[in-house]
């Protein structure tokens, strides 16, 4: 039999609703998404795996309600694509104070109800098999804290992307890529986007059809009131995923791989 229970715990001023659903922690979709500002939390939860949604009948104010839940694993993408300062913080204090909570009350490690040893040997069969449950989930927790590592940097070129009207300027390009704007010059003239020499930086024709940058002719004065022109390069969307890409790989983001293609290969 499926024991479930609720926890409520609070994150500043805002309830976080946890059931123990098989042994699993399951977060109250609308809570989390209250916490990390995402206004839509339909549209967002859609996103997200079967296997990581769900719903619960629940009881509250309004009378029973079924309530959409998310997973443990669910909660991080939440995390991951949440613009909110706050969010690394709550992140934390879910994996340091939240889970380790449960896991002490036994209700997230114990599943078919909790029955107290009658004898030595069962309490140490008890404890070994806590243990065991205890270093699963550190684990696994740890796992997806590296996935988090490795998504984060994508993450926030796709927002970048999201929240840009049309295009970058190199300035602003450099710092969404985390590099500095003479080193991003740099490499796009190695990887043969910015023709080699001196002046005005040029892209090739190449990269300007491939829709990875554009060129915006600046009109202005100089000192002795001549009307001068200069090119400004611009990183499209496009452009900035492809950079974000090669300089991952130059990183060697890009060489690890899941552990069914390194046994398969």
């Amino acid at each position: 039999m499926d024991i479930q229970s609720i926890n409520t715990f609070s994150f500043g001023v805002n309830p976080i609703r946890v059931i123990v659903r098989e042994g699993d922690p399951w977060f109250v979709a609308s809570d989390v998404c209250a916490v990390l500002d995402h206004g839509n939390p339909r549209q967002v939860i859609s996103r997200l795996d079967e296997d990581e949604k769900g719903v619960h009948i629940m009881d509250t104010l309004g009378g029973r309600q079924q309530m959409a839940i998310i997973s443990e694993s669910g909660l991080y993408s939440l995390v991951l694509t949440s613009r909110k300062p706050e969010a690394r913080t709550f992140k934390k204090w879910v994996t340091s104070d939240v889970l380790p909570t449960i896991r002490r009350t036994g209700a997230y490690s114990i599943q078919g109800g909790f029955q107290v040893p009658q004898t030595l040997p069962e309490a140490l069969r008890l404890a070994a098999d806590l243990e065991e449950k205890r270093y699963a989930l550190a684990c696994k927790v740890e796992s997806q804290a590296e996935e988090i590592q490795v998504l984060e940097p994508k993450a926030a070129a796709a927002d970048a992307i999201t929240r840009a009207d049309d295009s970058l300027s190199m300035s602003e390009a450099a710092k969404t890529l985390g590099i500095g704007r003479q080193r991003l010059f740099d490499k796009m003239r190695a990887w043969g986007w910015i023709i080699p020499g001196s002046g005005d930086p040029t892209p090739y024709q190449v990269q300007i059809d491939r829709g990875n940058v554009t060129v915006r002719v600046i009109h202005y004065e100089d000192q002795h009131g001549r009307d001068r022109i200069y090119p400004k390069i611009l990183i499209t969307g496009k452009g900035l995923i492809a950079l974000h890409k090669k300089l991952a790989q130059e990183r060697g983001a890009f060489m690890i791989r899941p552990q069914h293609q390194r046994e398969a290969s």
